[in-house]
């Protein structure tokens, strides 16, 4: 209840504010200064300090939830990369042993067809 002294466009003050199991969500809300206006009314947020702590944990487990998800989900990404990274390097690897086998085929043969006192050295 205002002071009846209070009249449109005056600042003001609370004194205090009480609610039986209940505190001030913003408690800087008494050290502020208030304009009245008829068209404008004030709102004061309250809230009941267990809820509050209860609320806060819910809030602490989901996204403690939600970041190990997305953690797990990262690393099933890592560990898929490095699989399909060690999948191809054994594959340029298994390419690699057969260009070299090949490559050695291809030196006997030309070293058949071609011997080295043919080309007159």
């Amino acid at each position: 209840m205002l002071d009846s002294g209070i009249t449109p466009g005056n600042n003001f003050y609370l004194v205090g504010i009480t609610k039986q199991n209940y505190v001030l969500a913003d408690p800087d809300a008494v050290k502020c200064p208030y304009s009245y206006s008829a068209s404008s009314p004030m709102v004061i947020v309250v809230e009941n300090p267990d809820e509050r702590q209860a609320a806060i944990i819910e809030a602490t487990n989901k996204i403690r939830r939600t970041m190990r998800a997305q953690m797990q989900k990262r690393e099933e990404e890592i560990e898929a990369r490095q699989d399909k990274s060690e999948q191809e390097k054994q594959k340029l690897m298994a390419e690699l042993d057969e260009l070299r086998a090949n490559s050695y085929k291809l030196i006997s043969s030309m070293a058949e067809v071609f011997p080295p006192w043919a080309n007159g050295t």
